[in-house]
């Protein structure tokens, strides 16, 4: 490949400032894209064009992500803060309960999962007591009786 054309998809791959600014203000700002492209100088067909660009949707994706750590993060110190210096005891009680919610704590997902099935044990033997099948109603271990197996005998014709 020549450096004429490695320089072209270079080119291709890269984000302009304007398309960049404009990124940058439907995240941070919320704007539509049509505003956003006024107000960094491009037509809305233009931005517009840019957002079908693979390259392009990475980075507004990129940006999002980005933005939604810093709030979540800022959040979390707000709740903390809440937490520790709230006025109102519910308020503080509210706020502790949501670190405790997160946390699993009031959840039971850090303790072990209750089990998702029944216990089955099969009992075969002979006497009296053990020729009958029996299904556990499930607030027992399962438990299944039966008679031993007998194979039936096959004439061979």
């Amino acid at each position: 490949m020549s450096d004429a054309i490695a320089i072209r998809k270079a080119r291709k791959a890269q984000i302009r400032p304007g398309v960049e600014a404009a990124l940058q203000l439907i995240v941070q700002r919320g704007l539509p894209f049509r505003e956003a492209a006024e107000a960094v100088g491009y037509k809305p067909e233009s931005l517009a064009k840019a957002l079908r660009r693979e390259h392009v949707l990475a980075r507004l994706a990129s940006l999002k992500r980005e933005w939604l750590e810093a709030r979540t993060f800022q959040a979390w110190v707000g709740m903390a803060d809440l937490a520790e210096n709230a006025v109102s005891e519910e308020v503080r009680h509210k706020s502790l309960k949501v670190f405790l919610e997160a946390s699993g704590e009031l959840s039971g997902r850090d303790r072990a999962p209750p089990p998702t099935g029944v216990a089955v044990q099969i009992i075969i033997g002979e006497g009296p007591s053990r020729r009958e099948v029996r299904l556990s109603d499930g607030r027992e271990t399962g438990v299944i009786e039966a008679a031993p197996y007998e194979a039936a005998s096959v004439d061979d014709d």
